[in-house]
């Protein structure tokens, strides 16, 4: 009787862990292929850029920022990388405005509902929609790398 509780015990304690090693190291979502490539513009490289893929079909998305050389790498809402499907790129860099450092005892409440312009783009604003920038990828199971240089 005693080696057969023992042995219940037993087959308890690894089913136990069996589930809990089971639930660990496997995270939820697609597959993701990694992507990455690099972004010129008028051939030089754009620093400082957000990139954006958009699945065709709307099921994913990623983005990245790219170095100085103008290289990035995808990271999704899953992880680095995308589900292999077609996607819709898009591309902005706005000038960065240098922000005014606070002085004490200078601040001006009419200033503050003051309209300030938006940024100046960068680049063509045509690549800021993904739907009009002409920038298409293709991610395979083997993942990719897609150049862009932009033009006027």
């Amino acid at each position: 009787m005693r080696i057969q509780s023992l042995t219940l015990w037993m087959m308890v304690i690894g089913l136990s862990w069996l589930l809990v090693l089971s639930g660990c190291g496997k995270s939820s979502g697609p597959k993701l292929f990694p992507v990455r490539g690099k972004i010129t513009y008028k051939g030089a490289p754009v620093e400082g850029a957000n990139v954006m893929f958009r699945a065709v079909n709307g099921n994913a998305s990623g983005a990245a920022r790219t170095d100085a050389s103008g290289n990035y790498e995808i990271v999704s809402q899953w992880g680095r990388g995308l589900p292999e499907g077609e996607y819709l790129v898009s591309v902005t860099k706005f000038e960065e405005r240098p922000i005014a450092e606070e002085e004490e005892g200078t601040y001006n409440p009419q200033l503050a509902n003051m309209d300030v312009p938006p940024p100046k783009s960068l680049i063509p604003m045509k690549y800021a929609q993904p739907e009009q920038s002409g920038l298409k990828a293709s991610v395979s199971k083997s993942g990719g790398s897609f150049d862009f240089d932009l033009t006027d």
